[in-house]
């Protein structure tokens, strides 16, 4: 249980990590495009 729970937070960083770096790429683009 305790591996479970351990395993499901690193999901949720990682997630929270894509979907960051996916955001700060897109800024990114924006700004070389204007």
């Amino acid at each position: 249980m305790f591996f479970e729970k351990k395993k499901r937070h690193q999901k949720i960083i990682f997630n929270f990590i894509l979907e960051h770096s996916f955001f700060l790429f897109i800024i990114q683009s924006l700004q070389k495009i204007s």
